[in-house]
């Protein structure tokens, strides 16, 4: 009877390890208000070039409303020609991801229609552009600075 203790103590040794990886493996990140999120990206200057949005150009844009969520932050280019954008949404639940992602492949698909036979260097960064789940967090860049914005969002949700 004794013989099957430690077998038992290494099964449940090895169980435990595998909880401990897969926690770690998740993706659970604090819980970060949007203003902090948006002051990390503002200190990439290509990021502080671009004008804030604010809930009329969230809406018409990507039509989505500003209070069906915990947090937004919307950065525009100002020149008509740029395609230039940065998109932080902080969802209540993750049950919105469809929403949120269904919205941007639609602007996405519609800046590509604007810019079709003319603006290969946009129809380009359009096709390029980021766009990132990360739990009840969505990022989306279009820029040839959209990894480094990517990847200053990543930095930011983590600490």
């Amino acid at each position: 009877m004794m013989k099957w203790i430690p077998w038992v103590k290494y099964g449940l040794l090895a169980l435990l390890a595998l909880f401990l990886v897969a926690l770690c493996w998740t993706d659970n990140y604090p819980d970060k208000p949007i203003s902090e999120i948006e002051e990390a990206l503002l200190k990439e200057q290509s990021v502080a070039s671009l004008h804030k949005g604010n809930a009329n150009d969230l809406r018409r844009y990507y039509g989505l409303d500003e209070t069906m969520f915990d947090g937004v932050t919307l950065y525009l280019s100002e020149a008509t020609m740029e395609v230039d954008e940065l998109l932080v949404v902080k969802m209540k639940s993750t049950d919105q991801t469809e929403t949120v992602e269904s919205a941007v492949e639609k602007r996405v698909e519609q800046q590509k229609e604007s810019f079709e036979g003319y603006g290969a260097e946009q129809t380009a960064l359009l096709s390029n552009h980021v766009l990132e789940i990360k739990g009840q967090y969505v990022f989306f860049g279009v820029s040839k600075n959209a990894q480094l914005w990517e990847s200053e969002f990543i930095q930011a949700i983590k600490k």
